[in-house]
This record gives structure tokens, sequence and C-alpha cells, in this order.
């Protein structure tokens, strides 16, 4: 991992025609920690820097780009799960409401 120079990040976008796209952002190693490393792009955060930990299970950037692609597949399977679970909650309070189960309460 000490010779590693770049690491890339995925991101998808989905257009209004339908079509979607996958951009590949690479991220230049600028300094080294016994933990992980600290990355810049020159494009996409506009010279900020960013630590990212070489050990974890979730990374911001990864050392090969079928890494990269595979965190992106995870986020976007994940994003689907929570707006499934917001859909169902809103769903539900829809129901309650229009089943008429609901009372507006007085005020006084």
């Amino acid at each position: 991992m000490d010779n590693i120079k770049t690491l890339w990040r995925a991101e998808g976008y989905y257009y209004e025609d339908g079509k979607c796209s996958i951009e590949m952002w690479p991220y230049r190693v600028v300094k080294r920690t016994p933990k992980g490393v600290w990355i810049v792009s020159d494009t996409y955060l506009y010279g900020k820097e960013k630590f990212v930990l070489l050990s974890g299970r979730k990374r911001y950037a990864y050392p090969r780009q079928e890494e990269a692609l595979e965190s992106l597949l995870m986020r976007k399977k994940r994003q689907v799960k929570i707006i499934e679970w917001q859909m169902k909650a809103a769903n539900t309070i829809i129901d309650y409401i229009e089943s008429k189960r609901y009372k507006l309460k007085e005020r006084v």
C-alpha cells in the first residue's frame, strides 16, 4: 500500500432522458500516515484535502477502480433500502389519514 499514488471514487449520474453514466474520479495521494492517506483532487474537491482510512470497510476512495465501482454499487443498494423504508413510512401515514382513524382533537 505504500506505493499507492492514486485512489479512485466512482459516482453514478442519472439524467432526465433515462440514461445514466458512471464517472471514475482520481485522487492524488499527498500524505501518508500509519492508518491512511490524505488525498486531493484537482477537479472534484477543488484542492481540498480529505483523509481516507486504508483499512476501513467503507472508504471514500479505493486503490483500484473495481473496488470503487463495488463501493458505488453498495452505496446505491443502501440508498434504495433507505428510500423503500421512507416510502413505506409515508404510505402508512397516508393510509392512516385516509382511513379516517385519525381523529382531530379539539383545542381548548
